[in-house]
């Protein structure tokens, strides 16, 4: 075991920060500026080249289910360099693609690998490192995402222009693996006992860095995961979290096509995604603050009201545009609901005794919803209208709050029924 002296919590908080950047934030946010370039290159329907996601989704859902779970007892830096290899060759190989089908198998392959690059692991090393203040590291963590979308949505866009969609592939593969490569060397570990620290705790006000020898801060250890995937607790946050997959990929991929249908403009209509993405860097880095000063239900029914206010905005759309821009707004300051709030529900609810197995499994169904979630709004949209589809939307947002507070509460009877082992 390597012994250090100063706490390296933070640090592996910046590590995680910079993988969501360099990995989602540039990988996965980025793929709808290569939608066009590519149907009209391979002559192929948005329709045919958008079943992607469906691949995508179920590999990142096989991955979390199968393999991510790995990282609890295997060599994380070995199995995350693996994966890195995987998701930076897969990106590069889809600027060689000559079919659309050759782009879902890459696809497919790429998201096995990036599914160990985001959620699960960064959940694991900040509940790892973290039991006080778990909500602001998790938060500044998964915040990542959404600022590395926005900055390079800017520079591959300049990118595609100038050079084309292939290299541009190529190019991100290249600045991805170097990237990601030198954040697990130098930043990423998986625990503190690793290194003969302890968890952040604090105490009296004070911020202490626990004896190595002591049992931090007595946390709950909570359940195994067998005994949690039978649980009613783990039905009730997999429904919760299959519904807030639908609304994370149904609502924004069709937001720019009603709004189109709505006879918007497609500036007008992609400023409304702008909005979203800037206000949920604020909405990820405020909501960690919060649940750290409120408590995680407080925060979760705020969330929760803001995921149905932002489908009920689209409802009123049509007869108030103005609407759209608050659908932005509130779809921005709820995005902590679909990445810190399920990683803080699973250590609340279980415990951190198999924390990566739970959550892993519990991610199996946000994936799916994912991947069922545009075809879903699709489906309603045609047969009812889209403001049917977005009144549906927010009936379901106001179910998943139901769920997430009913889970919330079952875990007083867990913390009961499974105390820590007492010596």
């Amino acid at each position: 075991m390597e012994k250090t002296k100063k706490f390296s919590g933070w640090s592996v908080m910046i590590g995680c920060f910079l993988l969501f950047f360099c990995g989602s934030g540039l990988i996965s946010n980025t793929t709808g500026l290569f939608m066009e370039p590519i149907c009209v290159e391979l002559g192929v329907s948005t329709t045919t080249y958008s079943l992607i996601n469906v691949f995508t989704s179920c590999a990142s859902a096989l991955s979390s289910a199968v393999l991510v779970p790995r990282l609890h007892t295997g060599n994380m830096k070995k199995i995350l360099f693996a994966a890195i290899v995987v998701t930076a060759g897969g990106y590069a190989l889809q600027g060689v693609c000559q079919q659309v089908w050759q782009l879902w198998i890459v696809g497919f392959v790429l998201n096995l690998g990036l599914a160990f690059l985001t959620y699960v692991p960064v959940g694991m090393m900040i509940t790892n490192w973290f039991i006080d203040k778990r909500s602001i590291a998790m938060s500044v963590a998964m915040s990542g995402m959404g600022l590395g979308g926005a900055i390079w949505s800017v520079v591959l866009a300049q990118f595609i222009s100038t050079r084309g969609w292939r290299a541009t592939y190529f190019a991100g593969a290249a600045i991805a693996f170097v990237t990601m490569v030198l954040i697990l060397v130098f930043l990423l570990k998986k625990s503190p006992e690793q290194y003969g620290q302890t968890p952040y705790v604090k105490t009296g006000g004070r911020k202490e860095e626990a004896q190595a020898q002591a049992n931090p801060a007595e946390e709950w250890q909570g359940l195994d995961k067998k005994t949690a995937l039978r649980s009613s607790a783990f039905i009730l946050l997999g429904i919760a979290m299959l519904l807030v997959g639908v609304y994370a990929a149904g609502v924004a991929t069709h937001v720019v096509t009603f709004l189109l249908w709505e006879q918007w403009d497609m500036v007008a209509a992609s400023s409304i995604l702008s909005v979203q993405m800037a206000v949920s860097i604020v909405g990820m880095l405020v909501g960690g603050v919060l649940i750290n000063r409120f408590g995680l239900k407080r925060c979760v029914l705020g969330a929760g009201i803001l995921m149905a206010l932002s489908c009920l905005s689209l409802a009123l759309t049509p007869q108030i545009p103005a609407m759209a821009y608050l659908y932005g707004v509130f779809a921005g300051l709820c995005g902590m609901m679909a990445s810190v709030v399920p990683s803080l529900m699973v250590s609340s609810v279980f415990g951190v005794r198999d924390y990566t197995g739970i959550y892993s499994s519990i991610n199996v169904f946000f994936m799916l919803g994912c991947a069922v979630g545009s075809a879903a709004v699709a489906v309603v949209s045609n047969a009812f209208g889209y403001v049917a589809a977005w009144y549906l939307c927010t009936v379901a947002c106001v179910l998943v709050i139901v769920l997430f507070l009913v889970a919330l509460n079952m875990s007083k009877r867990f913390r009961e029924m499974y105390p820590n082992p007492t010596e």
